[in-house]
C-alpha cells in the first residue's frame, strides 16, 4: 500500500471518529435535527458556519453511504453506531 493511501485511510478514519464522537448523544434510530449536535451549537448563531457544519454533515452521511446515519428531509436518522 502506498504512504498516500494510508494517509487517505487515517484521515478518513479520523474524520468518522470526529462525526461519531458528535453523533454520542444520540439513541440509535432516534430522529434529530442537526442543531442537537455539540458541533452545531457552538455557532452562536452564525448562520455561515451553521451552513458549513451542515454540509460537511451531509457530505460525510454521502460518503459513508448513509452507514450511520440517513439524512429523512429536514431530519437525520441514527442508524448504527
Amino acid at each position: 500500500m502506498h504512504q498516500n493511501e494510508v494517509l487517505k485511510m487515517q484521515m478518513k478514519s479520523t474524520r468518522d471518529q470526529q462525526w461519531l464522537a458528535q453523533l454520542l448523544n444520540v439513541n440509535i434510530g432516534a430522529q434529530f435535527f442537526v442543531s442537537v449536535l455539540p458541533i452545531y451549537r457552538k455557532t452562536d448563531g452564525d448562520f455561515k458556519q451553521m451552513a458549513r457544519i451542515q454540509n460537511a454533515f451531509d457530505h460525510w452521511i454521502e460518503d459513508t453511504h448513509s452507514y450511520y446515519v440517513q439524512r429523512k428531509g429536514n431530519t437525520y436518522l441514527r442508524l448504527r453506531s
